[in-house]
Order: structure tokens, then sequence, then C-alpha cells
């Protein structure tokens, strides 16, 4: 239960890091794109054009946005990261209540014959005992 838990989790967490990053790659084409505008725009000497300073002001909202996404990526890494790490855990705590089950399962069974063994010997004793 635990385990399908985490790994939704895992699911769920690396979807909404490969959207961020492809928000991220798109982000970046954009900047790029403006850039390149502005460049053009400053070569021509419209660098106090209207087009230049809405060009500035939407490079400066986009690195906003470019910075916000890196820092969600960056949270999504982590959880991602804790989630592997939980997994794990849960797997070797898993393993270990496996082993314990099993060893209780051969001691039942080795009682379980301890006992059949004494009422053997007890059916034995008892017509000699009367």
């Amino acid at each position: 239960m635990a385990d399908d838990l985490n790994k939704n989790i895992i699911i769920q967490v690396t979807a909404q890091t490969d959207q961020l990053e492809q928000s991220i790659t798109n982000l970046n084409k954009l900047i790029d794109g403006l850039k390149g505008r502005q460049k053009e725009l400053a070569d021509s000497g419209k660098e106090t054009s209207d087009a230049f300073k809405q060009n500035a002001a939407n490079i400066d909202n986009l690195k906003k946005t470019l910075n916000d996404a890196t820092t969600q990526l960056s949270g999504f890494n982590k959880a991602l990261d804790t989630a592997a790490n939980s997994l794990k855990k849960n797997q070797t705590v898993i393993a270990a209540l496996a082993a314990a089950t099993d060893k209780h399962s051969k001691s039942t069974a080795d009682n379980s014959k301890k006992v059949k063994e004494l009422n053997a010997t007890i059916k034995t004793l008892s017509p000699t005992a009367q």
C-alpha cells in the first residue's frame, strides 16, 4: 500500500516536472526571440521606441516567470528525491517484516510439530498411567 502510494507520488511529480521542464524550454525560446528583436531594434536606433520598451518589459516578465518555474522545478526534484528515499525505506521495512513473518511461521511450524510429538507421547503414556 505504501509502495503504491509512493509510486503514485513519483508518477505525479515526474509528470509535473516534465511539464515544468517543457515550460522552461519554451520560456527560454521566447526570451531568446525577444532578445533577438531587442538587438534588431537597438541596431536600427530604435532603443527609445514603444516596441523596444514593450520587449524589455516582456523580457523582464518572462525572466521572472522562468525563475519561478526553475524554483518550482527544483522543489519537484527535491520532492521526487524524498519520495524515492521513502520508497527505499519502505521496501527495507517490508523486507524486514517479511523476514520476521517467515521466522515466526517457521517457529509456529516447529512448535506445532513439538505439540504433536507431545500429544503422541501423552497418548502413549496415558494407558500405562491408568
